[in-house]
């Protein structure tokens, strides 16, 4: 089940926390465009710290998605979003891929960390070009969705196309709904059709504690959505 397409850039953002050579970042994404920023700790003060930084540049989202890590689930964070007047969503516990946004920029910021370490260049530089690189299957870059302009790199590149122009946000929604049916797609060749469980129904719970291999036993009380 893909997540709804924002009507607008930086709307609906993903945060997630990973690891790279023994160093914290944090990631924040609002499904188009994204930054990365190293952590000095990994606690809830300094997530809450770098994000306040981006939302000052680009605006409040209307609703952040993340994980179920202590530094999204601490009072401190709650308290973040409810004064900031934003939605928090979680995923189900041990579900990653419900973050599959967050999960796959993750993998792309690695991969360009590895990359300029091994060729000695500057990773900025790289993150500035990936942002100005359109992406698969539309006409538009992320830092043309976002802004509606293309950055200056170290490309040589007309004046003419570093002037502000508007990208439709119609196009970008049926780019991106069509990139999630493909997707939908594939995933679904493998998947099985499950059917629905019924409130007062006896379910088995997958144990989530590491070492723990029995199911316990449960009972269905309300159905929450369709995730």
């Amino acid at each position: 089940m893909n997540h709804d397409t924002p009507d607008r850039p930086w709307a609906k953002d993903g945060t997630d926390i990973f690891t790279n050579q023994w160093k914290d970042y944090l990631i924040t994404v609002d499904y188009n465009f994204w930054e990365v920023d190293m952590l000095p700790t990994t606690d809830a003060k300094a997530v809450i710290q770098k994000l306040k930084t981006h939302f000052a540049r680009y605006g409040i989202p209307d609703s952040i998605v993340s994980d179920n890590g202590p530094q999204f689930s601490s009072e401190e964070f709650q308290k973040f979003c409810k004064a900031w007047d934003i939605t928090h969503m979680t995923i189900s516990p041990y579900n990653s891929r419900a973050n599959g946004k967050a999960e796959s920029v993750v993998k792309t910021a690695k991969r360009i960390m590895r990359k300029c370490k091994e060729a000695g260049s500057d990773p900025y530089l790289a993150i500035l070009d990936h942002r100005n690189t359109p992406s698969q299957g539309m006409l538009s870059s992320p830092v043309q969705r976002l802004m509606s302009r293309r950055t200056k790199t170290m490309l040589p590149t007309a004046p003419a196309l570093l002037k502000p122009e508007v990208v439709d946000i119609r196009h970008t929604k049926r780019d991106i709904k069509h990139d999630q049916a493909k997707q939908a797609m594939h995933a679904n060749k493998s998947s099985h059709h499950l059917p629905a469980l019924d409130e007062g129904a006896t379910v088995r719970l997958q144990p989530f504690k590491m070492g723990q291999k029995t199911w316990t036993k449960g009972t269905v009380l309300q159905k929450l959505d369709e995730r």
